[in-house]
């Protein structure tokens, strides 16, 4: 089984995408990875469809910043956010609403992200 990297789930994030949970979801995410592969990724959602591409943009109505390690154990379901978050692995800046209808947004993503990497 090949390791799922940050790059592989980012050009892969759409698939994952949930669109009958996103009517009226307009949003523009800010993503910056750092550690083993950062980057610049903007996810955005509108008209119930998903777009991934790699870069920065000026506004943002979530910016999260994490360790590509520790985001993939988010994926995963290996590591809890909200443990992230307190812990100080995971920083979020922006609308706290919509970070908490992201898990029902990649609904179909998330599980299988679980069973991938349960099979290491």
């Amino acid at each position: 089984m090949e390791e799922i990297t940050i790059q592989y789930v980012m050009e892969n994030l759409h698939r994952a995408f949930s669109p009958e949970n996103a009517h009226g979801v307009q949003a523009v995410i800010q993503l910056h990875v750092t550690g083993d592969e950062p980057g610049n990724w903007v996810i955005r959602i509108r008209d119930d469809q998903c777009e991934v591409t790699e870069g920065e943009v000026e506004y943002a109505d979530l910016t999260f910043t994490a360790d590509a390690r520790d985001l993939l154990e988010m994926l995963q379901g290996k590591l809890n956010p909200l443990s992230a978050y307190m812990m100080g692995r995971l920083d979020f800046r922006g609308n706290s609403t919509l970070a908490m209808k992201l898990p029902t947004l990649f609904a179909k993503g998330m599980d299988y992200l679980k069973q991938q990497g349960g099979q290491d």
